[in-house]
């Protein structure tokens, strides 16, 4: 759900109201909350209508708040409690966007009309169709890391052989450049922070976003090497080809580009199962132990062929 409405809701001219991650999460929430109350069809309705009417339409703001993400759950679950008391949206506002112009909602029947995204709501998951991040850090960085990490795996360099990196990215992301970055969050967003760590530590993890691997030297060193520039290629190829990315690494005698249009962990390069379940423990462990993180895991892939929504409900009763 949460998938389909940030489709339904992602501008499409220039003029459209950007709605951040918080708008979509509120109608997924909304849906998840009213599933969990065991509200009927019609008071479901209600539920995300009334979120499509309080939902935030916040911008992206660092370090911590991001885009509202916390406050568009908050506003679903009180949705779908009003919803259960019998609260409902204004009659027609369903269809209220289209004609105040702005971006349509999962509701507006017009938009939904032989839009086989819609259409399959409840019969096919999107959630199966996403992708696995490899790094921690925003995705995207990720073609990028993948170009970086071929070209000096392929070359068997390391940071010696390396006199600076060029990235070429999207014009959109070409401002994700902090250094030092003053917070994980920031970190999250940096290509150079998270390509200097690619190189030097072969990952991007959670070990990379801690107060003191921000200040590491090598890191911040290496991170100065690395430039930044917009791209209108790569933007025109973003519309099918996810977050493309071209890496040229200078050498003292050489200079080798590698342009990656799909990241890894996503539908065009899926992950295998023994990958996916690596991270999952390698995230999972540090909070709930091995044995819980292992048993966890466990019911998840012997719910997999069966239920996804059955399986992750499963997996959450078990690490309660």
């Amino acid at each position: 759900m949460t998938i389909r409405a940030g489709y339904l809701l992602a501008p499409r001219t220039p003029q459209d109201v950007y709605h951040a991650s918080g708008a979509p999460v509120c109608l997924g929430a909304a849906a998840a909350a009213s599933r969990i109350l065991k509200l009927d069809v019609e008071t479901t309705h209600r539920a995300l209508c009334i979120a499509s009417a309080q939902m935030p339409q916040a911008t992206v703001q660092l370090p911590m708040v991001k885009e509202s993400i916390g406050w568009g759950a908050a506003t679903a679950v009180t949705a779908a409690l009003l919803a259960a008391e019998g609260f409902s949206g204004l009659p027609g506002s369903a269809h209220a966007s289209v004609a105040l112009g702005q971006p349509p909602t999962p509701f507006d029947s017009a938009r939904a009309e032989n839009d086989c995204f819609v259409e399959l709501l409840g019969s096919d998951w999107q959630l199966l169709h996403s992708y696995v991040k490899p790094y921690a850090c925003c995705r995207a960085i990720h073609s990028a890391l993948d170009a970086l990490l071929d070209i000096l795996a392929e070359r068997h360099w390391t940071i010696d052989n390396i006199e600076r990196i060029e990235v070429q990215t999207l014009s959109a992301a070409a401002s994700l450049d902090y250094l030092p970055p003053p917070s994980a969050e920031h970190a999250q967003f940096s290509f150079p922070y998270a390509l200097a760590c690619g190189a030097l530590r072969g990952r991007v993890g959670a070990a990379e976003m801690t107060p003191q691997a921000l200040r590491d030297p090598d890191v911040l060193a290496l991170g100065r090497r690395i430039a930044l520039h917009g791209s209108v290629e790569l933007d025109r190829a973003h519309v099918d080809n996810g977050y493309p990315a071209i890496v040229t690494v200078h050498s003292h005698d050489r200079a080798v580009e590698r342009r990656v249009d799909h990241a890894s962990g996503g539908p065009h390069a899926p992950w295998s199962r023994s990958e996916i379940a690596a991270k999952f423990l390698a995230n999972a462990e540090p909070v709930l132990g091995v044995d819980a993180a292992c048993a966890v895991l466990a019911q998840l892939l012997d719910e997999e062929q069966n239920s996804l929504p059955d399986a992750l409900c499963h997996a959450l009763e078990i690490s309660k």
